[in-house]
């Protein structure tokens, strides 16, 4: 796909045009994977679908649930490419064009790592253990261990694994990265761990009356960017914890 005459005399369209129809170089990243024509409600962004292998259903490993972390974000602000992937600064870099199809998952980001319970914090507990993720994807099961995001926080459910391609909302309900999914109400679902379950919430369930910030009096969100952000929001105010 390099030199001079890669477009001359091709008649197909699809290939080396972006969404809109305009032409666009073979190294443009949506060449090879995310965004192109002939797939509907398709977003802007980069990721799959499509996958470089072709693949455009998310229960396929290539495709997952990349859109739900990239373009969708229902439940929070939308996750960044480079929180698992080490992202090319230009197609050309090394061990981005990589014949195995298979790009590896490296949590480098601030976000998966993100550590609670820290001494110098205003939410410090001395009776709870510094929580410090340590994320593994594997790729064998297709699944996330030990993220921030899904859990792995003061408070949070620390042994919770999603599952890569899965879609849908059973991996994101309230209860699932804190709280208890067994739960009759929304709101015993969404109370993270109390001092019953070893944990040290207040065993309170009327969410938006400390975290109206983020969510309101039905736990709708009210700025769903202040959720799963690394940060406590309470009485208003963003803080580590």
């Amino acid at each position: 796909m390099g030199g001079s005459r890669v477009n001359v005399g091709c008649s197909k369209t699809g290939c080396h045009v972006d969404h809109a129809g305009n032409a666009k170089p073979p190294t443009a990243c949506n060449t090879c994977h995310g965004k192109f024509l002939g797939i509907a409600n398709d977003t802007i962004s980069w990721a799959p679908p499509r996958s470089t292998n072709g693949d455009t259903i998310e229960v396929s490993p290539f495709v997952g649930t990349h859109q739900e972390h990239l373009a969708k974000g229902a439940i929070s602000d939308l996750i960044k490419c480079d929180e698992c992937h080490l992202v090319p600064s230009s197609y050309l870099t090394s061990g981005h064009l990589n014949p195995i199809r298979n790009t590896k998952v490296q949590f480098n980001g601030a976000l998966a790592n993100t550590v609670t319970n820290e001494p110098t914090t205003l939410d410090y507990s001395p009776s709870s253990p510094l929580y410090m993720p340590v994320p593994v994807y594997d790729d064998t099961v297709l699944h996330c261990n030990s993220v921030y995001c899904h859990g792995y926080f003061k408070n949070g459910n620390l042994n919770n694994v999603v599952q890569w391609n899965i879609p849908g909302s059973s991996q994101i309900a309230c209860g699932t990265c804190h709280g208890d999914i067994a739960k009759l109400t929304l709101a015993e679902r969404a109370l993270p761990k109390t001092s019953a379950k070893g944990g040290t919430h207040p065993n309170a369930t009327d969410c938006y009356l400390c975290h109206w910030g983020v969510v309101g009096a039905n736990l709708n969100f009210v700025d769903k960017t202040k959720h799963i952000n690394g940060k406590l929001n309470v009485y208003g105010e963003e803080r580590d914890y």
